[in-house]
């Protein structure tokens, strides 16, 4: 008897961002980002040059990246990404962070893994090429900077 375990496929995932639950705002076709690095700076040892000590420093997190074929400039979604990036901060001059859930699914549509992205906003938004040789969806990138990411 084989106790083999299917790996988990990658195309099967929701994105929730505070505040948007459904419609075209909850829609991607790609999430990249969700990484953890520890810092680490190099001490030498004094009159040893080849003995170096790794001390571990800060966590460091990459960008979060997710990506849809692009939407209608009336999304909810697109009017806070577009006033964030544009520096249209409300009264109080704050930027207004959102959390950003990450769910990957099995095949019935219920979540194996999720992670949560603790205060994210938008930092860029980017537009795919256009070609005439090609008859692709036009690709809307969106990049969130975040305070830290857990696996709950």
């Amino acid at each position: 008897m084989s106790n083999f375990v299917a790996p988990l496929l990658g195309f099967r995932f929701k994105v929730e961002i505070t505040g948007y639950t459904s419609g075209q705002d909850t829609n991607w076709s790609s999430v990249k980002g969700i990484t953890k690095t520890l810092g680490v700076e190099e001490l030498y040892e004094g009159g040893a040059p080849r003995v170096v000590y790794h001390l571990p420093t800060i966590v460091k997190y990459d960008d979060l990246v997710l990506e849809r074929g692009i939407i209608s400039a009336s999304s909810s979604l697109y009017t806070w990404c577009k006033s964030t990036i544009d520096n249209e901060k409300p009264a109080k001059g704050y930027i207004k962070c959102k959390d950003i859930k990450v769910h990957l699914l099995n095949s019935s549509g219920s979540p194996i893994y999720s992670w949560q992205f603790i205060g994210a906003y938008p930092v860029a938004m980017a537009v795919g090429a256009f070609d005439a040789t090609k008859d692709d969806v036009v690709i809307e990138t969106i990049t969130f900077k975040y305070n830290s990411f857990e696996k709950i």
